[in-house]
């Protein structure tokens, strides 16, 4: 039924289009299509585009009784009517052969147009329609149809080109064997037989393909046989090799330059075609060598060269030295420089270090700043020393070459470079550095820092305003010593906002632990200076991460010696209302009541790096409760001070008996939390602080500093 209904519609289709060519409405049941053959022929051949498409959708369906018809279409002047026809043509040739009503299968209709074709292969029709039916012929030729009237146009000049192209594109057994035949046929005009022999290049795969390129090599005219060779370089079986390297050695010596460099470059392209295929490495390695050794001219010879370094190993650099002694040595210079860069491997780039001094000065160059960019690691090692123990051209071009590889040493590389040669131009490096650092910015913790050293560089040397503003921001991304000069120079203008405080304070804790403790110290003092609470708290909290040194210690006013007393009665509704030890005026020496009994006072001198003293490790951990701490102030001189607090959790402070700060609050303690402006009488000041403790942790902090953040001299009586 499926079938049925397929047919019924496809001849709805075909009687509405014929009615459409008729320039009537469809028929009514039992009227005939009077539409013929001849009619949609004409149609085709006529001006109006439309009924010229609806003839060619129908006209296939005549199958090879329409083929006459459209072969003389072919042939018109008209490019829409051939090309229709043209259409038609291919399309009958596609359909499948009919089968009659007592089940025989007929010839398909491929047939009609392949005799036809072929009629006007024979026929000396005009060059128009041989073309057209030429391009036809991949579309109906197949495998076992004799291609001879074909083969015949191959003796026309203007149109065996065009006949080459159809039997390649048909590419039948049968037709290549053709083009063969007519190639070897030494009768013929030589110039055609090469063209045919040209035609079967890059047609390998069929069955006589070895066979007739060997005969076409022995062929008595040059030119076939360089054809010959050149197909017979398609092959790259062992066994051919020894004709084809004879065949290229033993060539008179009034042969064109022309040819024999055909020869020799099938040579190389049999080896090239060898070494690819694999299990002959040793063979091919070994013919690379007789060529570059043999070969006439330095094309061939720059070839074998890079053959050598593409599939070779370790065991190729001796020869792509060897060609710096040739007298041509200055044409192969460049392709031997080529090998050794292509050679890969770590026994290849030691076999290269170990005759580094055998190497021109450009070779040297050339080969450190490629391995900086895209070497393995020895490579990479080799062009990180070069880049700090070379003369300069060398040295310049390995860390030109790291600066592109994105080297993590390229940076302190290239400012070692630029300090030893303060004449070079820094115009031709800051491009690369930008990008350099924009890439390593985003990198691990080695990268961040050969970030900062570059946009260091930049800072230094640029005169780009965009650029030193660029870098500048990347430098306070990830502060190094090396820019500590810049960095205090940014802190002192205003320009410490822009740093992370943790980064500055984690820097300057370096430096001291590495040794540099006066500049570590100075960048301490400097970013604290002035710096907000927020940040100076941040700051001290990096800085006692990273070890904070005594020194600093002292700088930063940190307060160690308390007398302590508790736990004592306390409840969160009660705030600062009461009082815990008759404070401001304190007897050291009585006891009092505590939380859990009768309490004396304490002395604490151990405490955390920034003075933290934790009250829970003193008094016990306990919930709803208060301590008071004490200590006794010596200043030289009246001063304006500021009492840096922290605590856990509320906290109240007196100076010499008056009350100057309470923070009634539950939190956990961190450096600065509250900033205390106090005046200090000359010699002896009293502090007593009040902290109280609701639940978890419990303890406070203090130091004391100038108005200003800096440091304030003063001591702490025991």
């Amino acid at each position: 039924m499926r079938k049925v209904a397929i047919a019924f519609v496809a001849a709805a289709c075909w009687v509405m289009a014929a009615a459409a060519l008729e320039g009537a409405s469809l028929p009514a049941e039992g009227d005939r299509i009077t539409v013929t053959l001849d009619v949609l022929l004409d149609r085709l051949a006529g001006a109006d585009d439309q009924v010229r498409a609806q003839a060619r959708q129908i006209i296939p369906r005549y199958g090879a009784d329409a083929v006459p018809g459209l072969v003389k279409l072919l042939a018109r002047e008209e490019a829409p009517v051939w090309r229709t026809a043209f259409i038609c043509l291919r399309d009958i040739a596609h359909q499948p052969a009919p089968v009659t009503m007592d089940q025989r299968v007929a010839a398909p209709p491929r047939v009609a147009v392949q005799r036809a074709l072929a009629g006007v292969f024979l026929e000396n029709a005009s060059e128009a329609l041989v073309r057209r039916a030429l391009d036809l012929m991949p579309q109906v030729w197949a495998e076992g149809d004799d291609p001879a009237p074909v083969v015949a146009l191959l003796d026309r000049p203007e149109l065996r080109e065009a006949a080459l192209r159809a039997l390649n594109e048909t590419a039948t057994p049968m037709c290549l064997d053709a083009v063969a035949r007519f190639a070897e046929d030494t009768s013929r005009d030589p110039v055609a037989r090469r063209e045919a022999a040209m035609a079967l290049i890059g047609l390998s795969g069929w069955s006589e393909a070895s066979a007739r390129a060997r005969r076409l090599l022995a062929d008595p005219d040059p030119g076939v046989a360089a054809v010959g060779a050149r197909l017979l370089a398609e092959s790259g079986e062992p066994a051919d090799w020894s004709a084809l390297r004879s065949a290229a050695g033993s060539l008179p010596p009034d042969i064109p330059d022309s040819l024999r460099f055909e020869f020799w470059d099938a040579c190389l392209r049999f080896v090239d075609r060898a070494a690819r295929a694999g299990g002959q490495w040793e063979l091919a390695m070994a013919w690379y060598r007789d060529i570059l050794a043999s070969a006439p001219d330095t094309v061939t010879a720059s070839g074998a060269v890079m053959g050598l370094a593409r599939f070779g190993d370790e065991t190729a650099v001796p020869d792509l030295l060897a060609v710096l002694d040739r007298p041509d040595a200055e044409q192969l210079a460049n392709p031997a420089l080529s090998g050794l860069l292509a050679l890969r491997g770590r026994a290849a780039g030691r076999a290269i270090v170990d005759r580094w001094e055998q190497l021109p000065e450009d070779f040297r160059a050339a080969i450190v700043e490629h391995w900086g960019t895209s070497g393995g690691d020895f490579e990479a090692e080799w062009a990180n020393d070069r880049a700090r123990n070379a003369d300069r051209p060398v040295r310049r071009a390995a860390v030109r070459g790291m600066v592109k590889g994105s080297r993590t040493a390229a940076a302190e590389c290239l400012a070692a470079y630029l300090d030893a040669f303060p004449d070079e131009p820094f115009d031709a490096w800051e491009l690369p550095l930008r990008r350099y650092a924009a890439e390593m910015v985003w990198g691990d913790e080695a990268m961040k820092r050969a970030a900062a050293l570059a946009a260091l560089q930049l800072v230094r040397r640029s005169k780009d305003e965009e650029t030193v503003f660029e870098a500048m921001r990347w430098l306070k991304a990830y502060p190094v010593p090396e820019a500590l000069d810049v960095l205090k120079a940014e802190i002192r203008s205003g320009g410490l906002s822009g740093v992370p405080t943790d980064a500055l304070a984690a820097l300057a804790a370096t430096m001291i632990r590495d040794g540099d403790r006066e500049n570590g110290l100075a960048l301490a003092r400097e970013a604290l200076a002035g710096a907000s609470p927020e940040n100076s708290g941040k700051i001290l909290t990096a800085l006692t991460a990273g070890g904070i040194a005594p020194e600093l210690t002292e700088l930063l006013g940190v307060i160690r010696s308390w007398q302590v007393l508790g736990p004592l009665p306390w409840q969160i509704s009660a705030g600062f209302s009461g009082a815990f030890a008759e404070e401001p005026q304190i007897d050291f020496s009585a006891e009092v009541d505590g939380s859990g009994g009768k309490v004396t006072w304490k002395s604490v001198k151990e405490t955390g790096p920034l003075g933290e003293v934790n009250l829970a490790g003193v008094l016990g951990m306990v919930e709803g409760a208060a301590a008071v701490a004490v200590c006794r102030i010596v200043v030289p001189d009246p001063a304006k001070a500021v009492l840096r607090c922290g605590s856990d959790d509320g906290i109240k402070v007196w100076v010499n008996g008056k009350a100057v700060f309470e923070n009634d609050c539950d939190r956990g303690m961190a450096p600065d939390q509250d900033l205390i402006p106090v005046e200090l009488n000359a010699g002896e000041n009293r502090l007593t602080v009040v902290v109280t403790q609701r639940a978890g942790g419990w303890g406070f902090q203090a130091r004391l500093t100038d108005e200003q953040g800096g440091p304030l001299q003063f001591s702490v009586v025991p």
